[in-house]
């Protein structure tokens, strides 16, 4: 009879609350509970020892059940081996595929109206898409991608607008839409776009220009309520000029059927003062009241040597992010139920936050997707948009598949033997922003690491007592895009 090993990939959780275990498995998605003494048990057999089945006929049901849902492994199975396998396996399928995408985020300007500290773009040149010779280099460059590419059927375009700040330069997204769309009407392809913008200049005129050209999501950096977000993101050359509450004004224009994002760079000055600004989209009938069109978007505020900041003390760590994180869930969810009950609206429920498997931001790794800047050079970085010398090609050199190569050829289990060896290594997104992992050579430690046993317990917990105010788990695998600090 075969012997067996517990899954590298494990975590077992004693919820002593409950007298019960939780066994969540990193690579599958499964999650299990046990009863306490059969917990205990797997506890107590965790490791690289195999064991016998038949040695051990009081647990024998529950070990079969657990090999079945791949909780236990054959004793010679290398699951770091079998990960990489299945790792590399979706790596070879970047570029010959049946079906794609392609997905382009597009520089109008590197000009911007706002001097955020903490942007990675830290220089700034004066470079705006004008010139006809690159608007008609990029329909050329994406039409020869199309003709020699060996897929079979293209399912999307999708768009990003970009900066700087994009609608500086809003002729370029007026001109160059219509093409776009010409473009994936001529290969039956669905069209997505989207903008990322400070908010500033988002006027009446301009949703409504960004609807006339398909625009369907605006990503709005608002960083806490006024005092705050000002101080983080202040305009350029306007001392005591309207910021914030321009920007907010400007959100209360939006058109039916457009969606808008607001993502939260979080420090410990923001996570401090985060009711106000919840305060202050409720007065302004943003949200909940809008809440079909608009969703807030967290990110953890990462610090980039290049810019140069005089004072990074309120950044948050990795583990301090992930506690906002969880309490900011907590209270959207509070807040809005609490005006839903009011207004005859159904209640929300929170979702169970799990670690996932990861993928590479598709920017950096797909042949298919690509940054390109004002003067029609090609980037596989949001973060070298700015930094002309870091381009790979130019839009009229046409599609080359060969200067796509090395960046296709990213391996997160390769990057170092820390993370190589790491079981959360397939959950990392650490590891999915390449251009940071390979320049760091070791990127900061994702916060599962030390927070996944907390963060299943306290959802299992809240099920338990409070049902109606979460969801029954599901896994889902992630797609990272790789958006840093705007």
């Amino acid at each position: 009879m075969s012997c067996y090993k517990t899954s590298f990939y494990n975590v077992l959780v004693p919820v002593e609350e409950e007298q019960e275990y939780l066994l969540y498995n990193l690579v599958s998605g499964g999650l299990e509970v046990l009863p306490w003494e059969e917990g205990k048990f797997i506890g107590e057999i965790t490791g690289p020892s195999p064991v016998d089945f038949k040695d051990y006929p009081q647990h024998w049901e529950t070990l079969q059940y657990l090999y079945e849902k791949g909780f236990l492994v054959e004793e010679h199975t290398d699951e770091k081996k079998l990960y990489h396998q299945q790792y590399a396996g979706k790596q070879h399928l970047l570029y010959d595929r049946e079906s794609a995408s392609i997905n382009l985020t597009i520089g109008t300007t590197i000009l911007c109206n706002m001097g955020c500290a903490y942007c990675f773009e830290f220089v700034k040149p004066n470079k705006s898409l004008k010139d006809e010779k690159n608007f008609e280099g990029i329909m050329t460059y994406l039409e020869d991608m199309i003709r020699k590419s060996p897929v079979k059927r293209w399912e999307a375009i999708n768009i990003t607008w970009y900066g700087g700040e994009p609608l500086i330069n809003k002729g370029a997204l007026a001109k160059l839409s219509p093409l776009l769309w010409e473009l994936s009407r001529k290969y039956s392809m669905d069209y997505n776009a989207s903008i990322i913008t400070n908010g500033i200049l988002l006027t009446k005129e301009n949703w409504l220009l960004l609807k006339e050209h398909h625009v369907q999501n605006v990503q709005v950096t608002i960083d806490g309520p006024r005092e705050k977000h000002d101080k983080s993101r202040p305009l350029k050359g306007k001392k005591g000029g309207r910021n914030y509450e321009l920007i907010m004004e400007n959100l209360t224009y939006i058109p039916d059927g457009m969606q808008a994002t607001i993502r939260i760079n979080t420090d410990r000055e923001v996570a401090e003062s985060i009711d106000v600004l919840f305060s202050d989209f409720k007065n302004y009938g943003l949200w909940p009241q809008r809440y079909n069109a608009v969703t807030f978007s967290p990110a953890w505020l990462r610090t980039y040597e290049e810019a140069n900041e005089t004072d990074t003390s309120a950044r948050l760590n990795v583990e301090e992010f992930y506690d906002f994180l969880q309490m900011f869930r907590k209270k959207r969810v509070k807040l809005f139920n609490e005006w839903a009950e009011q207004n005859s609206v159904g209640k929300a429920r929170l979702k169970w936050m799990l670690p996932e498997i990861q993928e590479e931001c598709a920017t950096w790794v797909s042949p298919y997707s690509l940054v390109m800047d004002p003067e029609g050079n090609i980037h596989k970085c949001w973060e070298t948009i700015h930094e002309s010398k870091q381009a790979i090609s130019h839009v009229s050199q046409g599609f080359d598949l060969e200067t796509h190569r090395k960046f296709m050829e990213y391996d997160r289990c390769e990057l170092n033997s820390i993370c190589a060896n790491c079981k959360y290594m397939p959950v990392c997104d650490k590891l999915s922003c390449s251009h940071q992992a390979i320049k760091e050579g070791k990127p900061p430690c994702t916060f599962w690491k030390t927070k996944t046993e907390e963060s299943l317990k306290d959802q299992y917990l809240l099920m338990k007592r409070e049902p109606d105010t979460i969801v029954l788990p599901k896994h889902l695998m992630a797609a990272n895009t790789g958006h840093s600090n705007k």
